[in-house]
């Protein structure tokens, strides 16, 4: 409570305006007949949860790559 500001909700609301944007892509504009929107919610529900687990990994990965360099370039010039 009181922790938002105007920059958190223009991502939240810029990150909904590109789903609805990429369904609208998808489903309405061109191909409305060739898959059911109920499909296309599980499958854009489907990419958000496999890329979200994918980016966390990632982040993760370059975190503890960054940190071990950073602790071997300490070491190794013996920074006190």
């Amino acid at each position: 409570v009181g922790y938002w500001e105007l920059a958190d909700m223009v991502v939240l609301l810029t990150t909904f305006l590109q789903s609805f944007a990429v369904m609208y892509c998808v489903h309405w504009g061109w191909h409305r007949y060739d898959l059911s929107i109920d499909a296309v919610i599980k499958y854009f529900a489907c990419g958000f949860v496999l890329c979200t687990c994918m980016a966390f990994t990632v982040e993760a990965l370059e975190y503890l790559t960054f940190q071990s360099v950073v602790i071997g370039l300490v070491w190794w010039l013996e920074v006190r």
